[in-house]
This record gives structure tokens, C-alpha cells and sequence, in this order.
């Protein structure tokens, strides 16, 4: 701080002191030397050699320079999440801390790091999957206790609200797996079709009608079905989709489409939502 005043040449007073911080990351790299101690079993003869909770392969000779753990997983989010290309990686390291790096190491060390979080992207796919079936098991008992007469209606609709809470979390659960990012999604779109059957006494807890109501449909339209034209393809999905429908209300087909081209409207019946 000045002793005095640039203007008028007066002395300053310290009144106080006021702090501030600031970090700094080391421009000299630190180098780590590892003695590994290299033996053969007495019984078979067979080497071993030993390995430090630092040390991230196992490889020497050529191959014993190695990126420390922090280094390495330093450059899995420059390169995954920020996209900084491996070449302008192994800029970075050089000019910043002068660590001679090729672009090949900077990709083998992004590789070695996926291989060995295999086990835990595989525990995160298997993660919302895992916690979807469970809350549907739990509302199927829900229904079932209700249909034995074990819970009244109103325990029936708290237990509801309860799921859809539930339901609710894992949606805004932040997700790093495209799979579970899309399985989300179709949640999301579909939440309010998850648990009609805690509305409605007697309705099934699964699509499985819907799905072998479509079977047939799907099938004709990979064999032929008149779907090599977009005017064939239309008419395809109007006409499967009333025949389809008249096969659970038992109507006949034959006799509503047959009214269609005289002018009549014949109507099906659909269940309320």
C-alpha cells in the first residue's frame, strides 16, 4: 500500500486488513519412483513381483512410465465430458507442466479407465432398471392386498400417492447412462399409464393384451401388407387398428365395414380413461 496520497502527498492511514485467497495448481510435475520387488514362487516358478496402491499398471521396462491416478482421471472428463481432443491433451500437459505425453497415451490411459469402471457402468445400467421393477413388484402386492380385501380404498389411494412419490424421484435423479436416461424418458412419457390398476379393480397390470392385439398387424406388415406406398401404409394402420378393435368388444368385423361404404358410421366402444 502507498505511504501517502499521489495528489496531495499526505500520509495514508492503515485503517484495517482484509484477506484474500487464491489457489494455484504446481507447474513442476512431481516424478514418483517405484522399486518393485520381482520373485518366483519356490514351489512352481513362477514370477510375481509386487505392486504399490499408487502404481496404475504393472508393465516395465519400455512400458514403466506411467500418469498418476489423479492425471489419469483428470484427462477421462477433459476428453468425455469437456471434449478436448487427445492431441490438444497432450499440448496441455507439456506447455502447462511439462509432462512429455503422445496423443496414443493420452487415448490408452481414457481406454485402461473405462475397461476398469466396466464393473461400475454396468452396476448404474442395472441401477434404475432394478429400482423400476421393484416399485411396480410393490404395487402389484399393493393390489393384490387390496383384492384380498387386506386394504380398504383408502389405503389403497395413500400407498398410490406414496409410489408416484417415489416414481417422481427417480425421474429427476440426474443420469450419466444413455440407457437409463431413455428409460427415464419413456417413464416420464408414460407415468400416468404406470398404475391404472390401483385405480381400476380387475384391469391387468401389464400391456400384454395390447401387445398380442398388435401381433398380428406387425406381422402382415413385414410379410406384405401393402405397405411399399405411404397410402398403403396409411390405410394399413386404419383398417388394423378397427379390426383389431372389434375382436374384444365382439363385434363383427365384417358387418361394420361392410356399413362403411354405404355412408354409415358405426361406432365402437371405447373404455373410459
Amino acid at each position: 500500500m502507498p505511504t501517502r496520497c499521489p495528489a496531495c502527498g499526505r500520509a495514508v492511514h492503515e485503517t484495517h486488513t482484509a484477506c484474500q485467497y487464491q489457489v494455484e495448481i504446481p507447474r513442476r510435475p512431481i516424478y514418483r519412483r517405484f522399486n518393485v520387488p520381482i520373485g518366483q514362487f519356490t514351489c512352481c516358478g513362477q514370477r510375481i513381483q509386487g505392486r504399490h496402491a499408487l502404481q496404475t499398471s504393472d508393465p516395465l521396462g519400455a512400458a514403466a512410465s506411467q500418469l498418476e491416478p489423479d492425471l489419469q482421471a483428470t484427462i477421462v472428463p477433459l476428453n468425455k465430458d469437456a471434449g478436448v481432443s487427445h492431441g490438444k491433451i497432450q499440448r496441455l500437459l507439456k506447455m502447462r507442466f511439462g509432462i512429455e505425453r503422445s496423443r496414443g497415451g493420452s487415448v490408452q490411459a481414457v481406454l485402461r479407465t473405462a475397461r476398469r469402471c466396466q464393473p461400475i457402468s454396468q452396476a448404474i445400467v442395472r441401477a434404475m432398471p432394478r429400482q423400476v421393477k421393484g416399485l411396480l413388484r410393490d404395487a402389484l402386492a399393493l393390489r393384490d392386498r387390496h383384492e384380498a380385501g387386506e386394504l380398504g380404498d383408502r389405503g389403497v389411494a395413500v400407498s398410490r400417492g406414496h409410489r408416484k412419490t417415489r416414481l417422481h424421484r427417480l425421474l429427476v435423479w440426474t443420469r450419466a447412462n444413455a440407457a437409463n436416461e431413455r428409460l427415464a424418458k419413456h417413464l416420464a412419457k408414460h407415468r400416468d399409464q404406470l398404475f391404472p390398476f390401483l385405480h381400476r379393480p380387475g384391469l391387468d397390470a401389464t400391456n400384454y393384451r395390447g401387445e398380442q392385439a398388435l401381433r398380428p398387424a406387425v406381422v402382415n406388415r413385414k410379410v406384405w401388407g401393402g405397405n411399399r406406398t405411404e397410402a398403403g401404409a396409411e390405410a394399413q394402420s386404419i383398417l388394423m387398428s378397427v379390426l383389431r378393435t372389434c375382436a374384444p368388444q365382439h363385434r363383427e368385423a365384417l358387418d361394420l365395414i361392410s356399413r362403411v361404404p354405404c355412408g354409415q358410421r358405426p361406432r365402437l366402444l371405447f373404455a373410459p380413461p
